[in-house]
């Protein structure tokens, strides 16, 4: 069984989950309880806010954000509840440590403050997959140790944006994260070399030689940054998005896994 670091109160949680209540039912308040959820979640706190999302289903929260949210509540889920919306920068940080954030939000600070949380919930519960758990754990705290941000920095706005997406709004397996930053890359390779070239971006087919030379030399600086060993830089240029090198795959998502692990560890003694 998977030991999450405890960081959220179930104070904080109950409060969360009144709030993700409270905004279903302002959005359809003859509709908001959509009847018995069957089965129900095992749950066995007081509050009448956590045991609504054990118990009834909630219009516009889909099932994972529930169970998220009745997890969280008996200190199965690694949940911050904060108030404010996170900075990519922070929010890696966050699941460097093994854990993920809740932000329950104002009008005046999202346009749709329900959709902002149940964004934040669906995630959690990616994060926290038996599977990839620990895998994601040693990417982002790879990522994060190796401070992959200042590393590219003289990259373009659009591999800053891109960058953020990977370590802020995307989780899954370690294998296909690794795969979506390498492939991150090799986009910002192809406008760089634009760049340098002053022509237009190439769209669509392979790289050309001049693209794919600045790809690779990209992705070296990517493994010194992760600190990346040496062995295991052959299975790192294999791997893509395509899956067509699962000796390789496995070897990538038994590494992260084993960083992970080992994080893990160290923050919960």
């Amino acid at each position: 069984m998977i030991r999450f670091p405890q960081v959220a109160s179930a104070y904080d949680v109950a409060r969360a989950c009144a709030f993700v209540a409270e905004r279903a039912r302002a959005g359809a308040p003859h509709r908001w309880l959509q009847g018995a959820r069957k089965p129900s979640f095992a749950c066995d706190v007081a509050s009448e806010d956590v045991r609504l999302f054990a118990l009834q289903r909630v219009r516009s929260v889909p099932e994972s954000a529930a169970r998220g949210l009745v997890e969280a509540a008996h200190g199965r889920r690694p949940l911050h509840v904060l108030e404010r919306v996170v900075h990519p920068h922070e929010l890696l940080a966050m699941q460097a440590r093994g854990e993920r954030c809740v932000s329950i939000l104002s009008d005046d600070q999202t346009a749709d403050p329900l959709d902002f949380a149940i964004h934040d919930l669906c995630h959690l519960e990616k994060f926290v997959a038996e599977d990839s758990y620990a895998g994601q754990v040693g990417f982002f705290a790879s990522v994060h140790r190796g401070d992959v941000e200042a590393r590219f920095s003289h990259l373009d706005e659009k591999w800053k944006k891109d960058l953020e997406h990977v370590v802020a709004d995307m989780n899954g397996s370690p294998v296909f994260l690794f795969a979506a930053i390498k492939m991150k890359l090799k986009m910002a390779a192809r406008r760089e070399v634009a760049r340098n070239r002053g022509t237009p971006e190439n769209v669509g087919g392979s790289l050309d030689p001049d693209e794919e030379k600045m790809f690779e030399d990209l992705l070296e600086s990517l493994f010194d940054a992760i600190a990346f060993p040496a062995e295991g830089r052959r299975a790192g240029r294999a791997v893509s998005a395509k899956r067509d090198a699962p000796a390789d795959a496995l070897w990538l998502a038994n590494y992260f896994t084993t960083l992970g692990e080992r994080a893990l560890c160290r923050d919960g003694e």
